[in-house]
């Protein structure tokens, strides 16, 4: 028995070490299949050319069959001060001082809308593959498999995704950058009625070249700075803002560095099958050992009372 025990005891610490300590994970790592970031389509949201006008609003309300916007007596149209579920983009303003203005102001103005990550959290998070992320680039979204459990919502890091808590039937909205016509190689809604270049559809590559150039080009123009060209691991959105306003002044989060959180989930999550072999030779050694100790504790037991008995 003691030398099947050391026997155990060694195969236990061989299986131990390598769970834990074995830098090969015992899962295929879920971010390894081909991706080509480069050539998925994405937009450039520019916010120095934008000059407010709102359409996007529009034609991202119109493609997505969205509720009108609210307007006041007079017919002026409320535009949307967040995203919720039924606004999937929305344009942000803000005054600043400025010299080259008679009235010494000037605004400015960023887009809000998903940013379509590389390797989107809330597609990782998703228990049931309601959140996609296609090939072409956008993540979109199949109500059909979605079971409310709104684990999409925590795990993204600019709080996109949003629920329908009013319907009877809630289901998770967001932008999905119109996959319908970028699977079919066509441009976004947005994209199609901006009247200034603002928002510029292409590959990812493509926008990319652009933005550097255009900061390039006009140094005192722009903040050196893409947002979304490393930010959780890259997305397909990118953003450029004025020098005067730059990314973080304008409410961008700065503080969601540059790995995408399904890689630093996955380093964890990749060790759990080695951890849980460890936890079944463990179990088994524990029960191997009791039960090979309890015979001999109850017939120790039954002697030592026998001998009371007879002493009586």
């Amino acid at each position: 028995m003691d030398c099947t025990r050391r026997r155990f005891i060694k195969i236990l610490g061989i299986c131990g070490a390598a769970a834990l300590i074995d830098d090969d994970p015992l899962l295929a790592d879920p971010l390894s299949p081909s991706l080509h970031p480069n050539s998925e389509f994405g937009l450039l949201n520019d916010g120095t050319r934008c000059i407010g006008c709102h359409s996007c609003e529009n034609a991202c309300r119109e493609y997505n069959n969205l509720p009108a916007f609210e307007t006041r007596p007079d017919g002026e149209i409320l535009y949307p001060t967040e995203l919720n579920d039924r606004v999937f983009t929305r344009i942000e303003s803000k005054t600043i001082p400025s010299v080259d203005s008679s009235t010494g102001e000037t605004v400015t103005y960023r887009r809000h809308q998903c940013n379509h990550c590389l390797h989107p959290s809330c597609v990782s998070a998703c228990p049931v593959g309601a959140l996609v992320k296609s090939p072409e680039g956008p993540v979109y979204y199949r109500a059909e498999r979605c079971i409310g459990c709104r684990y999409c919502m925590n795990a993204c890091p600019f709080t996109i995704p949003k629920y329908e808590w009013n319907s009877n039937k809630p289901f998770i909205r967001k932008c999905t950058m119109c996959s319908e016509k970028v699977l079919q190689g066509e441009p976004t809604s947005c994209a199609s009625v901006c009247p200034t270049g603002a928002i510029t559809f292409g590959t990812r590559n493509e926008l990319l070249e652009e933005a550097r150039q255009r900061i390039a080009q006009d140094p005192d123009r722009y903040h050196n700075h893409i947002y979304g060209e490393f930010e959780v691991g890259g997305t397909n959105v990118l953003y450029l803002s004025s020098s005067a306003v730059p990314c973080a002044d304008f409410g961008f989060p700065m503080n969601v560095g540059n790995e995408s959180y399904p890689s630093l989930t996955w380093a964890a999550l990749s060790r759990v099958p080695g951890i849980a072999l460890y936890v079944v030779v463990w179990v088994t050694f524990v029960y191997f050992i009791t039960q090979h100790r309890i015979p001999e504790e109850l017939k120790n037991r039954e002697s030592e009372k026998t001998d009371s008995d007879l002493k009586e």
